[in-house]
């Protein structure tokens, strides 16, 4: 018989009908009968499959124990009968769902029934030949027999089932695993078997263990419904936390968002500008202004007006006052998003150039009263984290646009592979000048200013929408074209829906793992190719498909 069916059940009425006949007219009107009742649909394959292992086992263990010779006629047809069987039932899938059982009966009906009908006149013929072979009482001998084995060939079977003495007599065996990677565990889990998970936790088989498609026994008993052992399981798994709570350093955890898609857009900014909720934070020779409580002094538009109207002008920007240093460095989202919330501007004080004066009365003014600029350090490390990281923002911008006024250098970037809140798919994306069908990790510069981890989200959600949790370090490649350093991590995202702030992607998806698997191999049906396999962006992404500890994360 097949190796991988396990009946949950046995069907003792048909048996009897067929073993247990008293008389040879008797039992073909019963085939007949059973016969007719199949081709009208109200007899399962799975019973046939019952009726014939069973006539089939008796046939073998008699021959075996009472050694009784059997002639090669009846040993062939019970071979071409065996065939025949084997051949429908790889076909016809026997699920638990009575809906999906009749579905798929049907369809065998419809497809095989020359071979059916093969089949049941191999039964009739063998039940005729084992009427004249055995007495009912040695029959009735071999089918308790049979009832009591379940006909389980091995502990595969017996998990699946719940059959815990055979288990229990093939304890050595607990740790198998068949050539699709499932063990005796991952077949009680899938079938819902409470005590045979409690037993072989008993005897400590390997919890963790994931087969072919990256599925612990957990997972499955999930995936399929069975609660209570998921419950047990997950228990007594052990709790790898994949993405550690990220800490916040002094000068990180910004509680801006910086809008890096809305800096190209002057109308926006001007009117960002003059709002009376903006707050500026000014400096004078990488002097930050405060106030007597040692706090950040933020300085209202209308106190700096004439300066700030001289680069976002009434006519809009004024790109040839390069001299003056305005960068916009976000919003503070907490009281409204875009023009409700409240943004934050860099404004250098430093007087020098074609305003030196003005900038000079402006910052004897600031410092005639209560105010004064003073060093940042050491007193950004008494600040509040969020304030001094607007302030890190604003000093480390300020000093970038003086030092670099043609942008003779860039910043290390980041790299990311994005998993999935499920843990079963990845977000990768592709720019237009890419080659064809080719996606990547998500990446981006670091901004002055900018931890590592507020980089990542700052790009995952610019680029894509997604937004993202946590991350985990991986490793870093140099990238000498010209000089850059690339930082990869994976991150946890938090959110699922893909929206383009920027226009950097032409397209981004979350691509699941027999999708990623069919790119890295290189298939020619592949629904997209990767990077190649030199790139950090490769590495990440073979990191999640072939490292357990992702694999086992549902």
């Amino acid at each position: 018989m097949h190796n991988y069916f396990v009946f949950d059940t046995l069907d003792v009425s048909e048996l009897n009908k067929l073993v247990f006949s008293d008389t040879q007219d008797k039992m073909n009107e019963e085939l007949e009968s059973f016969a007719e009742q199949f081709e009208n649909g109200s007899v399962s394959a799975e019973s046939l499959a019952k009726t014939y292992a069973a006539l089939t086992s008796c046939h073998s263990k008699i021959s075996k124990h009472k050694n009784i010779a059997i002639d090669q006629e009846i040993t062939q047809s019970l071979l071409n009968t065996q065939e025949l069987l084997d051949q429908a039932l790889s076909r016809f899938d026997i699920k638990r769902s009575n809906n999906d059982i009749q579905e798929k009966q049907n369809a065998y009906l419809n497809e095989k029934q020359k071979r059916k009908k093969i089949m049941l006149d191999e039964l009739r013929k063998e039940s005729d030949r084992l009427d004249e072979y055995y007495t009912n009482k040695t029959r009735e001998s071999i089918y308790k027999n049979l009832v009591g084995t379940q006909w389980i060939s091995n502990v595969f079977e017996a998990a699946a089932s719940g059959n815990l003495d055979y288990l229990k007599n093939n304890v050595k065996n607990l740790n198998d695993k068949n050539e699709r990677g499932w063990t005796p565990l991952h077949f009680a889990a899938r079938f819902g078997q409470l005590e045979t998970v409690e037993f072989l936790k008993k005897n400590k088989v390997n919890l963790s263990e994931v087969n072919s498609e990256g599925k612990t026994a957990h997972q499955l008993a999930t995936l399929w419904g069975n609660e209570e052992i998921a419950k047990l399981l997950q228990e007594s798994a052990p709790t790898v936390n994949l993405f550690p709570d990220n800490h916040t350093a002094v000068f990180a955890g910004s509680p801006l968002n910086r809008y890096g898609w809305a800096r190209t857009d002057q109308e926006f900014l001007s009117k960002l500008s003059k709002s009376p909720k903006s707050k500026y934070v000014v400096l004078s020779g990488q002097q930050a202004l405060y106030d007597q409580s040692g706090s950040i002094h933020y300085v209202d538009y209308e106190k700096v007006a004439f300066i700030v109207d001289k680069v976002y002008t009434s006519d809009g920007f004024n790109k040839n006052n390069s001299e003056i240093i305005l960068v916009f460095l976000g919003i503070d989202e907490s009281q409204g998003k875009g023009e409700d919330g409240v943004a934050f501007w860099a404004l250098d004080l430093t007087p020098k150039g074609l305003f030196e004066n003005e900038l000079q009365k402006l910052v004897k003014e600031f410092e005639s009263g209560t105010l004064a600029f003073c060093p940042t350090l050491p007193r950004a490390f008494t600040m509040e984290k969020s304030e001094s990281a607007i302030l890190a923002q604003a000093a480390a911008m300020i000093d970038w646009n003086a030092r670099n006024i043609f942008c003779s250098a860039c910043d290390a970037v980041v790299i990311t592979c994005i998993i999935h809140p499920n843990g079963d798919k990845i977000l990768l994306g592709r720019q237009k000048r890419w080659p064809k069908k080719m996606y990547s990790c998500i990446a981006g510069f670091i901004e002055a200013a900018e931890s590592l981890e507020e980089a990542i989200r700052r790009e995952a959600y610019e680029e894509t929408g997604i937004i993202v949790n946590r991350v985990a370090y991986h490793s870093s490649q140099p990238w000498p074209f010209p000089n850059s350093l690339m930082l990869g991590f994976h991150a946890e995202a938090v959110s699922t829906d893909i929206s383009f702030a920027d226009d950097e992607l032409e397209s981004a998806r979350w691509f699941t793992r027999s999708e990623v698997i069919a790119a890295a191999k290189g298939n020619e049906n592949a629904t997209f190719s990767l990077p190649s396999k030199g790139s950090l962006a490769y590495t990440l992404v073979n990191s999640w498909l072939n490292d357990k500890k992702w694999q086992n994360k549902l």
